[in-house]
C-alpha cells in the first residue's frame, strides 16, 4: 500500500497506468524468468534427474538383471547344450562305435577262428 501511495503522489494518473502496466509486465516478466531459469533447472537438475536416474538405475537393472540374464543364460545353455550334443554325436559316437567294431571283429574273428581251428583239428584228429 505504501507503494501504491508512492506512486499516486509521483506518478499522475495517465501515468500511473502506463507505469503500472510496466511494472506488471517487469515483475511478469521477470517472476517468469525466475521460474523458469531457478525454479525449473533446479527441479528438474534435483527431482526429475534423480528421480529419473534413481527409475532407470532401479527398474532397467532389475529388467536387465531378470530377463536379459536369464535369456543370456537360457541361450547360452542351449547353444552348449546343442554344441556338446553335436559334438558328443558326432565324434564320440563315431570314435566308440569304431571302437566297438574294431573289438567286436577283432573278438569274433578270433572266436570264429579258434572255433575253426578246434573244429579242424578235432576233424583231423578223427580222421
Amino acid at each position: 500500500s505504501s507503494f501504491r501511495s508512492y506512486v499516486r503522489t509521483f506518478f499522475p494518473a495517465s501515468r500511473r497506468t502506463y507505469l503500472q502496466t510496466f511494472i506488471r509486465l517487469f515483475v511478469h516478466s521477470f517472476v517468469r524468468s525466475f521460474v523458469r531459469s531457478f525454479v525449473h533447472s533446479t527441479y528438474i537438475r534435483t527431482f526429475v534427474r534423480t528421480h529419473v536416474r534413481s527409475f532407470v538405475r532401479t527398474h532397467v537393472r532389475s529388467f536387465v538383471r531378470t530377463h536379459v540374464r536369464s535369456f543370456v543364460r537360457t541361450f547360452l545353455r542351449s547353444v552348449v547344450r546343442s554344441f556338446v550334443c553335436s559334438f558328443v554325436r558326432t565324434y564320440v559316437f563315431e570314435f566308440v562305435r569304431s571302437i566297438v567294431r574294431s573289438y567286436v571283429r577283432t573278438y569274433v574273428c578270433t572266436f570264429i577262428l579258434s572255433i575253426v581251428r578246434s573244429l579242424v583239428r578235432l576233424f583231423v584228429h578223427t580222421w
